[in-house]
């Protein structure tokens, strides 16, 4: 497993977008566009993957692909290889009304109908605002609409709105920074830590004590980080992890690089010695 870490040393979020480009410049492979399109102006985290992409990818050859499509098609009606792309998006957390959703875009035409009747079960379909939607009979209520013949946003209560007007993209912190990358292989998560920093920093504080001394400064993060990039790669036999964060300043900057460069020589030191 690769490991590669970039701290970005400027105050100034934009430049986020060049770290990031930085990154996908050095390792890059063919990915498909990192768009901001129904990630609305509060979301504070989006993640991207491409099941036909991953599942096509040489290293995946030893992967039980074959496994994984049969379940797909039994289990849900929808076979894996057919999804082009997966976008997962959260919004502030919300405990009496979850904020979030997807969007699955199949690279043949799909219909909400062509799901597994044990799948439908779960829906009601009515009209809302001359649109048909598809609702949860339970809560928590999500629900689950047909953009267009290759596309399928699912959101939960409130949020599915949110996300709708969000269609065409918008001007927030996190889409703009989001449509500013391109996706590569494996799995690509972006977030903006600055509305849910009280939350990060709490439970890292919380959890501090839990880790080995060497570890224990981390519980800092949430204090210095503005904005986080990662991204995973995985198959068989090998994989990658690439990280950047962004500092809230150059201060800040310095001090995260300090922290995650003792975590990772820390991590090391460990495997090594339990190798040995």
């Amino acid at each position: 497993m690769k490991l590669s870490i970039q701290i970005a040393r400027t105050r100034f979020w934009l430049a986020l977008a060049s770290t990031m480009a930085v990154l996908s410049a050095s390792n890059a492979q063919e990915g498909s566009k990192f768009s901001s399109d129904y990630i609305p102006n509060d979301a504070v985290v989006a993640g991207m993957f491409s099941p036909s992409q991953m599942m096509s990818s040489p290293d995946w050859e030893m992967m039980p692909t074959e496994v994984i499509r049969a379940a797909g098609l039994e289990y849900f009606g929808v076979d894996p290889l057919n999804i082009e792309a997966v976008k997962l998006i959260a919004g502030v957390p919300n405990p009496q009304a979850p904020q979030g959703g997807l969007v699955v875009r199949f690279g043949k035409d799909f219909a909400i109908g062509d799901l597994k009747p044990a799948v439908l079960n779960a829906f009601e379909k009515q009209e809302v605002n001359g649109r048909f939607v598809y609702q949860t009979r339970q809560e928590p209520v999500a629900l689950m609409y047909q953009v267009d013949s290759r596309t399928i946003v699912v959101g939960m209560g409130g949020y599915f709105r949110s996300m709708l007007a969000a269609s065409n993209g918008v001007e927030g912190k996190l889409p703009t920074m989001v449509n500013r990358l391109t996706h590569e292989s494996g799995v690509t998560v972006v977030a903006d830590l600055n509305r849910i920093r009280p939350l990060i920093s709490g439970i890292l504080q919380r959890s501090a004590q839990q880790l080995p001394p060497p570890l224990r400064e981390l519980a800092e993060f949430g204090q210095l980080a503005d904005s986080v990039y990662v991204n995973l790669t995985f198959g068989a036999a090998n994989g990658e992890f690439r990280l950047a964060v962004l500092g809230r300043d150059e201060a800040s900057a310095i001090r995260l690089e300090s922290i995650l460069s003792n975590a990772i020589d820390f991590g090391r030191a460990t495997l090594m010695a339990q190798m040995m």
